[in-house]
């Protein structure tokens, strides 16, 4: 009992200890670029100001997807009070943290490497420099790392309860959330013996070819999303796309913008359009980066080689389903930008880190074991 009590003391002491650490270093952050309330910003901002004032339906419009940041970004956003927010975005991100050292340690029965895996996560420059920004892209990331422990972890009825309530929150945090949650419940049904393996797979297939389909044949052209598609951008850094003889309205679609590509181009064209966008989301580079910013970014390219080597790993060793569940994931994730397009920075890019630092432990472990 004394044991106990004395391991839970340490542990919540090198717990508190790494709190102050990170937020120091969320501070650093905050003191190098600021709160950024702009852009993007502004439409979450707005919608939470339309709550306040009791304008539901003004808060929502458009912004359905957004749900849950919206909501959330209203209980801590009072009165302008921008540095709340941040501090509960960075609270969330060293919550979800935890949550992926579980995972880690779940997968590999290494707590040392596990905890390798969550410094990593609270220390990468390209994830949290989006927690001091007013972006659904942080809470994203938090919500969809807690969704895929309790994805993972053997469930007990109060676990599923949470599995269910955390899919809903993460597929109403953003549009990408839907290729989080459906690999998500796939596996769910097959972990639960509902769906045998060949099962799973097609049902993620024709789900998955569904769910495109709709995308392409959404209107989507209210928030200018159609335009820079039917330019053949890779990567969006402007608002204005002057297309003389294309002509949209509120009504335009997907498919309309390759309709036109199609017609002004051919198939080759649209092939390897599509392959510089699958290129363009590995990159996290910018030319307009400054050097610093960019040395920062390239650091983080090992994470592909350990995280391809873990996937394997994992695999090999007979967890073929937690492979599948990733590469879904992945999947999902970057085929949405394949067929839209890129952002300037590089915020599609890092919702997939979680996985990649979860995979790239598996492979940390490995080392670790053979040298042991």
């Amino acid at each position: 009992m004394q044991l106990c009590l004395h391991s839970t003391y340490k542990k919540s002491r090198s717990l508190i200890l790494l709190l102050l650490l990170y937020l120091l270093f969320i501070n650093g952050i905050v003191h190098q670029t600021g709160i950024i309330t702009i852009n993007e910003a502004e439409k979450y901002i707005s919608a939470a100001k339309s709550l306040y004032k009791g304008n539901f339906t003004d808060a929502f419009s458009g912004l359905q997807f957004y749900t849950s940041y919206i909501l959330f970004l209203s209980v801590f956003y009072l009165p302008g009070n921008v540095v709340i927010v941040v501090a509960a975005q960075a609270l969330l991100s060293f919550t979800a943290s935890i949550y992926l050292r579980s995972i880690v340690e779940l997968l590999t029965k290494d707590k040392f490497v596990s905890i390798i895996g969550q410094c990593l996560f609270l220390f990468a420059f390209p994830i949290q420099s989006w927690t001091t920004t007013l972006f659904s892209d942080s809470f994203f990331i938090s919500v969809s790392t807690i969704t895929l422990y309790y994805t993972l972890k053997e469930k007990t009825k109060k676990d599923t309860i949470l599995w269910f309530m955390f899919n809903l929150v993460l597929v109403f945090a953003r549009p990408p959330g839907i290729f989080f949650v459906l690999p998500s419940i796939i596996f769910y049904l097959h972990q639960t013996r509902w769906l045998t393996a060949k099962s799973a797979i097609v049902l993620f297939l024709v789900s998955f070819t569904l769910i495109i389909f709709c995308i392409f044949h959404l209107p989507a052209e209210t928030k200018g999303y159609i335009r820079p598609i039917a330019a053949g951008r890779v990567i969006v850094d402007s608002n204005d796309y002057t297309l003389p003889d294309f002509t949209t309205n509120n009504k335009s679609t997907l498919a309309d913008a390759y309709s036109y590509l199609y017609n002004k181009k051919d198939i080759p064209f649209l092939i390897n359009l599509y392959t510089k966008k699958v290129l363009s989301f590995f990159k996290l580079t910018r030319p307009y980066y400054s050097k610093t910013h960019n040395f920062l970014l390239h650091s983080f390219y090992f994470l592909y080689l350990f995280a391809f080597t873990g996937l394997i790993s994992c695999w090999n060793k007979g967890n073929k389903s937690v492979s599948i569940l990733a590469i879904t994931i992945l999947l999902g994730i970057i085929n949405i930008v394949a067929l839209t397009y890129n952002e300037w920075h590089y915020r599609f890019t890092v919702t997939i880190f979680p996985i990649l630092i979860v995979f790239s432990m598996i492979s940390i472990a490995i080392i670790r074991k053979r040298f042991a």
